[in-house]
């Protein structure tokens, strides 16, 4: 299920959209992004399914998958791999890439991992406290929590 079209994208989030390119283009892209945005949050989204997540999850998913579009657009595919030329000489032209410019963000826009920050869905553990109060998470929720795929990476208990 594709999380934006072109006339969100365009209308309601204000991409730009290169006029050589069809909206058969846009729907590539968008499934190209929303398998990135899939990954960081290790589908999460399809175990709750999208219509039933907050609306503002929703709207930073859908900004989150945009702002990856426009990343990609800006930097090609290759980009999506980590790779990026250091310099490109062809006949008279040549074109230098900084050697800082892309660093670190494995094939991920900044923008992308900011709008995504705010839905909570990035985050991977539990933490469970032993306190004497209602504030802590029962043993039982946590084991619930975690058979339905959405905790991934653990559990932190303290005391």
């Amino acid at each position: 299920m594709p999380y934006v079209d072109l006339s969100y994208y365009l209308d309601t989030y204000g991409g730009d959209w290169p006029e050589h390119l069809t909206s058969e283009d846009f729907t590539k892209l968008e499934t190209r992004a929303s398998l990135v945005i899939d990954s960081l949050i290790n589908s999460n989204i399809q175990a709750q399914r999208f219509e039933n997540l907050h609306p503002l999850v929703q709207q930073a998913i859908k900004n989150a998958v945009c702002a990856q579009i426009e990343y990609i657009l800006k930097n090609g595919t290759d980009a999506l791999h980590g790779v990026q030329p250091g310099s490109v000489h062809i006949g008279n032209f040549s074109y230098e890439v900084s050697s800082t410019s892309n660093k670190g963000n494995n094939g991920i826009s900044p923008e992308t991992i900011f709008h995504l920050s705010s839905s909570g869905l990035l985050y991977r553990g539990v933490t469970a406290s032993s306190n004497k109060g209602n504030n802590g998470i029962s043993p039982e929720t946590i084991f619930h929590l975690s058979s339905s795929g959405l905790l991934y990476r653990g559990v932190t208990a303290c005391d």
